[in-house]
């Protein structure tokens, strides 16, 4: 008897509208040819299928009413997000409902920093709704991993990254294996559900920045947080000077500090200078704190951001080139910490033999022995990918400056990630990545960010 099970993240799916959905007709038509391939007779076809969504499905945190200053998730607002999602993202529950109609099929939820929401059992319940599948077809994983087979562990990611942590839900780091998993609707309440920090720092300093840039988080390679603030000191500055009091108030004491009064925002290089100094209190105040490497060592990004200073100092051509293509040096990965504590946790359980993340948006796999494998099945985000020096041009630098008017001009950077493990009574879980795209799938090589 052969087990399949399809692990896809990050699909991110909100209210549909211009300025923050992430899902499109070109996913949903990529996640219809993958779940058709499990049909009889399809190429993923097998004796049991279960398509497990491993974290930030659904973008609670993007989707209207915005949260505000809330220190916590807050239930009411949270099923009016809901509302909104379900509401314009009918064909993707139809497609799961379809899905399930076959037996054997089964569908789990993981939970994500990005719907942490999915912790309250109305919530739940609502999602079960919504699919529409005969009781027990549609299960919940509320731990923060999951063991679909004994020789495979997956797991969203954010617990690895102190800025995104759910604090005190999953401080046991614990696991579920298929019979742990919560397969009905129950009554109760979660109690209150602090945010993560970063969910704070997304809602009170990084959204309006997102609004009008929605690239600084869809480039891959990806744009790191010092690349961002850069680009943003460069294009918008007054942006910058509006969150810094609200970036300080969210950090112990910051909120005292004293902000410049002469910060002149003709001067990029400046307002970049004092975002910097902001990012290493950030640094001292949360990352410093918890457990795990975080993503933006200092030792690694004082490089960058001397390099990225220097580029503000040249004329605005000269300087989105320098913010935004990819350059002699290479890429600057942004997972490093999630890799690195997947990468641990194998060391002390040989009996594992696929560790699998999301969080990141960057889809891979690495070798951590050799019988052990990492891989990140990255995001169905619309991404758009970065262009290399010698290919940039007038083009780019006027789309970067009005990315709401001008499409953009390099290569669509998407791509439809996949995990596929297959098992076998007796025998070791079999996993490799793939990608769907419009004649099927292809495998994602294992250099495939250096391939963008």
């Amino acid at each position: 008897m052969v087990a399949t099970a399809l692990v896809v993240s990050d699909l991110h799916l909100a209210d549909g509208s211009r300025e923050r959905e992430n899902w499109g007709a070109t996913q949903q038509a990529a996640f219809e040819r993958m779940l058709a391939a499990t049909q009889p007779g399809g190429v993923l076809a097998s004796d049991t299928v279960e398509v497990i969504l491993n974290g930030d499905t659904f973008d609670f945190l993007l989707t209207p009413p915005n949260l505000g200053d809330r220190t916590h998730a807050d239930l009411n607002l949270a099923h009016a997000k809901w509302a909104t999602i379900q509401a314009v993202h009918g064909p993707w529950f139809a497609a799961l409902h379809d899905f399930l109609r076959q037996p054997g099929h089964r569908v789990t939820f993981l939970v994500g920093n990005h719907d942490v929401e999915l912790l309250y059992p109305s919530i739940r319940a609502r999602v079960r709704s919504a699919v529409n599948a005969p009781p027990g077809m549609v299960r919940f994983c509320l731990t923060q991993t999951y063991q679909p087979f004994r020789d495979v562990i997956i797991d969203h990611g954010c617990q690895f990254d102190p800025y995104n942590a759910i604090p005190e839900v999953w401080a046991d780091g614990a696991t579920s294996t298929p019979e742990q998993l919560e397969t009905t609707n129950i009554r109760g309440s979660a109690g209150p559900l602090a945010l993560p920090w970063g969910a704070r720092y997304f809602y009170q300093v990084f959204l309006p920045s997102k609004l009008r840039f929605r690239y600084l988080d869809e480039m891959i390679p990806s744009l790191d947080f010092v690349r961002q603030s850069a680009l943003v000191s460069l294009l918008a500055p007054e942006i910058i000077a509006d969150a810094l009091p609200r970036l300080l108030a969210l950090l112990p004491g910051g909120g005292d500090l004293p902000l410049p009064a002469d910060l002149d925002l003709s001067n990029p290089q400046a307002v970049f200078a004092f975002s910097q100094f902001a990012a290493r209190l950030i640094h001292q105040a949360v990352a410093g704190t918890k457990p795990g490497a975080p993503d933006d060592m200092p030792s690694q990004t004082q490089p960058e951001a001397a390099r990225l200073t220097e580029a503000l100092g040249k004329d605005r051509y000269e300087a989105l080139k320098a913010l935004l293509t990819i350059g002699p040096e290479g890429i600057n990965r942004t997972d490093r910490g999630v890799r690195a504590a997947a990468q641990a946790h194998l060391a002390q359980h040989p009996e594992t033999r696929f560790y699998i993340l999301g969080h990141t948006h960057e889809e891979g796999r690495w070798r951590a022995s050799s019988s052990q494998a990492i891989l990140n099945t990255g995001t169905w985000f619309p991404r758009k990918a970065r262009p290399h020096a010698d290919e940039w041009n007038p083009e780019f630098a006027a789309w970067a400056g009005q990315p709401l008017a001008i499409p953009y001009p390099g290569r669509d950077g998407s791509r439809f990630t996949t995990a596929w493990l297959r098992s076998e009574p007796g025998a070791a879980t079999v996993a490799e990545l793939i990608a769907w795209r419009d004649d099927g799938f292809a495998p994602v090589p294992d250099d495939a960010m250096e391939r963008c």
